[in-house]
């Protein structure tokens, strides 16, 4: 009988492991979905920004150009 209810006890604490496991890797597809769009919306900043500077250089080249 105490070998049976060890057997459950063992059982029942393995589960609960599993279902830990399964908790930290939802977990963890969360934060690597969230770091993939932070990691997107970075790179459409950057080009964003890499953008605004090759426009506004060839506004100031242009400016140039005109005065001179």
């Amino acid at each position: 009988m105490k070998k049976t209810t060890e057997i459950h006890e063992a059982l029942r604490q393995r589960r609960n492991i599993e279902s830990e496991i399964l908790d930290l890797n939802f977990r963890i597809e969360i934060l690597q979905h969230t770091l993939e769009k932070k990691y997107f919306d970075l790179s459409m900043l950057n080009f964003e920004l890499l953008d605004w500077d090759i426009y506004e250089r060839k506004t100031k080249n242009n400016e140039n150009n005109s005065i001179e």
